[in-house]
Formats: structure tokens, sequence, C-alpha cells
């Protein structure tokens, strides 16, 4: 406690949760020190080793459509009760992504009802740095393959059960009719590459320290 301490540099830096413009335009060359102690957490006297860091990607994935076919209606496939979090603090929990869940149960319902389910569309999450809680698939179905389609969709929240039980306790699939009208629906060329791209994102944390516990 009554160690010599060296002088300390404060650096503060503005809108870390929007543009990160003041990390973003900081000049280097105004600071002396050579080790930096990260105090940015949400708890008192918790200090950082290092930090997640962001990119923001935006993905241009070109699509076609085509009709509805002919005696089939919309449904929406819903994934709620998820926990979410933080996508820095909490990715390392292991929590559910409901934009992954979506894209699972839908590709699971097309390889069950083969060649006679059509996918509309994927959408959900709330903000860049959250873990998606909440998500939809739109699919089309026809009425004769209702009753196998919500068999299915049993089949697949067990199985997400099974896998996210312990962090997503209240994760729960329903399938209804959507809000709005929908009269067409993605290419099977298009649906199968969507739901390749979403599969296939890399989500979560991907590898953990091997010298620092957590």
């Amino acid at each position: 406690a009554d160690a010599p301490l060296p002088p300390l540099e404060l650096l503060f830096t503005v809108r870390g949760q929007s543009d990160r413009l003041g990390a973003r335009t900081l000049n280097a060359s105004l600071l002396s020190g050579r080790y930096l102690l990260n105090l940015d957490a949400a708890e008192h006297g918790v200090l950082f080793v290092g930090a997640a860091a962001r990119s923001r990607m935006k993905i241009h994935l070109p699509v076609s459509y085509q009709p509805l076919r002919e005696g089939t209606r919309a449904f929406a496939l819903h994934v709620l009760g998820l926990h979410g979090g933080h996508s820095g603090s909490q990715a390392h929990l292991g929590g559910a992504n409901a934009l992954v869940a979506a894209a699972r149960a839908a590709a699971a319902l097309r390889e069950k009802l083969a060649g006679r389910l059509q996918v509309v569309g994927i959408e959900g999450g709330a903000k860049e740095d959250a873990i998606p809680m909440e998500a939809a698939a739109t699919v089309a179905i026809s009425l004769a393959d209702l009753h196998a389609a919500r068999e299915a969709v049993a089949e697949i929240e067990r199985e997400l059960h099974a896998e996210f039980g312990r962090t997503d306790p209240h994760l729960h699939l329903r399938l209804e009719q959507p809000e709005q009208a929908v009269d067409h629906a993605l290419s099977e060329e298009s649906e199968a590459r969507l739901l390749d791209l979403l599969l296939l994102l890399p989500s979560g944390v991907v590898k953990n320290s091997a010298e620092i516990p957590g």
C-alpha cells in the first residue's frame, strides 16, 4: 500500500455504445503510458485483462423470389424465451442465439417436409451488441402438412432444450399465422443459401484462453 506509484494517465472515450467514435479517432501519440488497465466493467473493483472486440459487418445476400404454391399458407415459426444477454460480457455462458435457432428450426422443417415447404424469410435481434432473444422464420406450408409440421416443431423444441436447457430453460417454439399477409417466398436456391449462411456464421465464443481461467 505504501509502494511508490508512477504517474497515471486516465483515458476516457465517448460513444462506446454506438459508433465508438472516441476510440476510433484517438491520437495515440498523446499517450506516454505503456500499460493499459481496462476499467470498462459493470462491477466495481473488476479489471479486464482483455475485452471482446467487435466488428460491424453488412452482408448483402442476393435472393430471388417465387409465388407461394397453390394451397399453401404462411406461418411464423417463433423462437421465444431465450436469456439473451450482452454479446461481450455474457457470450461465454453458451446461451442460444435466437436467429441461429430459427434457422435450425426452418432447416429441420424444410428437411422434414421435403419439397413441400417454402421459406419466406427470417428476422430477429434488436441490438448489434446483444445476443438475439427472439426471432421468427416465416414459412409456407399446406394445411394438409400442418399436423406433421407441428409434430416436427415439437421435436425441434425438444432437441434445442436438450442442448440449451441449462442456459435457456424457458426456450420454446410457437407456430402461428403471421401478422401480415404473404404472397411470395424465396426461391429454393435462395432459401438454401440463406439458411446455410445463418448456420455457418460464427456464433458465440470461438475459443477460451488457455492461460486464464474463465
